[in-house]
């Protein structure tokens, strides 16, 4: 073909030389298709986290609520990208992974709170918090009590 193509461009007819430039389109799609290295294929994405992922992201967050869980961190627990799996993650959940380990750590200081006499600062610390203060704040954000008032609360019930 290659031979075809360089006896019919040295031509001085308008269409050999327009046969030879279809030849050529021709040589170089089939080059392409054959030797190219994109290889087109259909890959499916899923816009959702499987179930064996979200499980694994759910269990690693409940045994860590006491240390920083960067987005990053839990996006490589199941070999995504941070965007991608923030993404997967409100789907399943409804949450952003930020509102669900936030969820997470004040249902786990409630729970601590009732079920134990652990000191303020203790269950702060168990729950991802630096300071006391900190904890008592985010709270009563989430809650619209202190953690003391919500002790007391419980205690009572």
């Amino acid at each position: 073909m290659v031979l075809v193509l360089r006896a019919i461009s040295d031509a001085d007819s308008t269409a050999k030389q327009l046969y030879a430039e279809v030849l050529t389109n021709a040589l170089a799609v089939h080059l392409l298709r054959r030797y190219g290295a994109y290889q087109h294929s259909v890959h499916k994405v899923s816009n959702s986290l499987s179930p064996a992922k979200l499980q694994r992201t759910i269990t690693y967050i409940q045994a860590h609520l006491e240390d920083e869980l960067p987005l990053t961190t839990l996006a490589a627990l199941v070999n995504l990208s941070p965007d991608h799996f923030a993404r997967l993650f409100k789907h399943a959940t409804g949450q952003t992974p930020h509102q669900y380990v936030l969820a997470s750590r004040i249902a786990r200081a409630k729970q601590l709170l009732t079920e134990t006499d652990m000191p303020l600062s203790a269950i702060g610390l168990q729950v991802g918090c630096t300071d006391q203060s900190y904890f008592t704040a985010l709270f009563r954000r989430h809650v619209t009590m202190t953690p003391k008032a919500f002790r007391d609360a419980t205690a009572r019930a």
